[in-house]
C-alpha cells in the first residue's frame, strides 16, 4: 500500500513536470512565431512599401518624360481640330513606354530596381530606334483614327468598323514592338515583324494589350488624379507580367 502511493507520488511529480515542459515549450514557441510573426510582417510591410515608392518614381519620371502630351491635354480638348497638336505631343511617348516597359520588365526578372536611374537609361538606350518606330506607328495609327471618324460623320459603319479593327491591330502591334523593343536588342525590320508575329501566335496575350490600355484610358479618364500617381506605371507592370512569358519563349527559341 506504501509502494502504491510512492508510485502514485512519482507518477503525479513526473505529468506535473511534463505539463509544465510542455506549457513552457509552448510559451517558448509563441515567442519564437511571435518573432518570426513580427519579422515576416516587417519583410511584407517592406516589400509592399518598396514596390508602392518604385510606382510612384517610375509613374512620375513617364509622366515628366511626356509632359508634352499632359500639358496639350489640359489645355485643349481632343478633338479633330486639334488633332495635330496631339500628333506632335504624343511624339516622344514611344521612348517612354519602351522605357517604362523595360523598367517594369526587370522589377519582375529582378524583384528590385533603382527607378529613376533605370527608367532614364533605358530611356537613352533605345530613344533612337524607338522614336522612329513610334514615329511610324503613331502616324499610322492617326491616319486611320481620323478615317474612323470621316466614316461615322459619313454614316458608312461598315467601314468604320473596319477602320476600327485595323486601329486595334496597328495598336496592338505596336505596343508589342515596344515591349519586345524593351527587352531585346533590335532593328526596325525586326520589330516591324515581331508585332504581326505576336499577335498572330500568342493572340490572347496580345488581345490584353489592348484591354489593357482600354482600362487605363477609361481609369485615367475617370480618375485622373490616381493616374497621375500611379496609373502609368501599374499599367507597364501589368502589362509586362502577362508579356514577360512570351518573351522568354521567344528568347528561348533564338538560342536554339
Amino acid at each position: 500500500m506504501r509502494l502504491q502511493k510512492e508510485q502514485v507520488m512519482l507518477i503525479w511529480t513526473i505529468f506535473i513536470k511534463s505539463l509544465s515542459d510542455t506549457v513552457a515549450c509552448h510559451q517558448m514557441n509563441t515567442e519564437n512565431y511571435k518573432a518570426m510573426g513580427e519579422a515576416m510582417n516587417s519583410r511584407q510591410l517592406y516589400h509592399i512599401l518598396n514596390y508602392i515608392s518604385t510606382f510612384f518614381l517610375l509613374n512620375l519620371c513617364f509622366v515628366f518624360s511626356n509632359i508634352l502630351f499632359f500639358t496639350a491635354l489640359l489645355l485643349f480638348p481632343f478633338s479633330l481640330e486639334n488633332i495635330m497638336l496631339f500628333y506632335i505631343s504624343l511624339l516622344p511617348m514611344g521612348a517612354s513606354l519602351t522605357a517604362l516597359f523595360s523598367t517594369n520588365g526587370r522589377l519582375l526578372r529582378e524583384g528590385g530596381i533603382t527607378p529613376v536611374r533605370d527608367f532614364f537609361m533605358d530611356y537613352k538606350t533605345n530613344f533612337k530606334l524607338s522614336f522612329i518606330y513610334w514615329f511610324i506607328q503613331l502616324t499610322i495609327l492617326f491616319i486611320l483614327f481620323i478615317d474612323f471618324f470621316y466614316m461615322l460623320q459619313k454614316n458608312n459603319l461598315i467601314l468604320a468598323c473596319v477602320v476600327a479593327i485595323l486601329l486595334a491591330i496597328v495598336f496592338i502591334t505596336t505596343s508589342i514592338g515596344l515591349s519586345v523593343l524593351s527587352r531585346f536588342e533590335s532593328n526596325m525590320k525586326t520589330l516591324l515583324k515581331t508585332g504581326p508575329f505576336i499577335l498572330l501566335r500568342f493572340p490572347g496575350k496580345a488581345f490584353l494589350h489592348l484591354s489593357t490600355s482600354v482600362i487605363l484610358i477609361v481609369f485615367f479618364y475617370y480618375v485622373p488624379a490616381v493616374s497621375f500617381l500611379f496609373a502609368f506605371s501599374l499599367f507597364g507592370f501589368i502589362l509586362m507580367y502577362y508579356t514577360n512569358p512570351v518573351l522568354y519563349q521567344l528568347e528561348k527559341e533564338l538560342k536554339k
